[in-house]
């Protein structure tokens, strides 16, 4: 915890999962996201292509993948997570921080991660390391946001004016101390009359747009050096994933690069043989002005 102080109130719960509202629409709303998501990537990539015909067949199939996954989540919910989630959360004088220590659910992000790495799929992975992201959050007093209490379902949500950040899950007997910590907190710290009553919508499907037409080069330096396309397709998940989501994702993205310039370095340098005489040559040595181009544009990209 990066706070030194001893927390004012702390406690561990267990979430249920199945018959939580809450958990499974954002299931849903996570499902159907990533769903878009997915067919607008897989679209951008066949428009390249100029496979139009194939881009509203293909995004059907995907709708219908993530309505499977979705119902594959209920079950995983149903087991082997048995309707619970092992959480713990802490209120302290600057913040509110959550983590999950389910050990199932750490133990299944991790084998995500490591397993889509090994079959090389940027879902798998991406997924896995999102999932390892929200495993401890964190929300500062000094933030902007707003909280609503629920005394129904025991909870209080932390929103920033267009999304929840973070619902915190008490205890029957130390719900009403919540709630009285977290309003005084707010009160003190002014977080609600930060929060801005426009939407910051416009600014993300910007920066969205940007990353695309940032990773554009680094598929064409794929294609000119005969290379895998998934460290592009895997730099353009996290980079969108960094906007939307957590911003230490940064940190994958610019692995992916740093990658991609290494994969370009050793295509640039590849000896051959010459075709008109016994010697040989260096690639570089015989790129066209667009190829210098595309290269030039591909190591400028920084998608932000």
């Amino acid at each position: 915890m990066t706070e030194q102080q001893a927390p004012l109130l702390e406690w561990d719960i267990e979430v249920p999962l199945l018959t939580n509202r809450f958990m499974v629409a954002a299931m849903a709303k996570a499902m159907i996201g990533a769903g878009l998501l997915v067919s607008a990537l897989v679209g951008f990539g066949l428009a390249i292509q100029g496979e139009w015909h194939v881009i509203l067949p293909v995004a059907g199939m995907l709708f219908c993948l993530a309505c499977g996954l979705f119902l594959l989540a209920l079950v995983i919910m149903a087991f082997p997570f048995r309707n619970r989630m092992a959480m713990r959360f802490a209120i302290t004088d600057k913040g509110l921080r959550m983590q999950t220590i389910d050990r199932t659910a750490r133990i299944g992000n991790r084998t995500a991660f490591w397993a889509g790495v090994a079959l090389g799929s940027a879902g798998t992975a991406g997924s896995g390391l999102l999932a390892q992201s929200q495993e401890d959050q964190q929300i500062k007093w000094s933030g902007a946001f707003t909280a609503r209490y629920e005394p129904a379902t025991r909870t209080i949500a932390f929103s920033n004016g267009w999304r929840t950040l973070v619902r915190v899950y008490c205890l029957p007997e130390n719900y009403q101390q919540a709630v009285a910590i977290v309003g005084e907190r707010m009160a003190a710290g002014g977080a609600a009359a930060r929060v801005s009553a426009r939407s910051p919508l416009g600014g993300y499907l910007l920066r969205t747009l940007l990353v695309v037409v940032c990773c554009i080069p680094l598929f064409a330096v794929s294609e000119m050096f005969a290379a895998s396309s998934f460290i592009p397709w895997l730099m353009l998940c996290f980079a969108i994933a960094m906007v939307w989501l957590v911003r230490y994702l940064a940190w994958v993205t610019l692995g992916c690069l740093a990658v991609q310039a290494a994969i370009a370095i050793g295509g640039m340098n590849e000896v051959r043989q010459s075709m008109f005489s016994l010697g040989t040559y260096r690639r570089y040595e015989v790129l066209s002005g667009d190829d210098w181009a595309i290269v030039v544009l591909a190591r400028s990209a920084r998608p932000s």
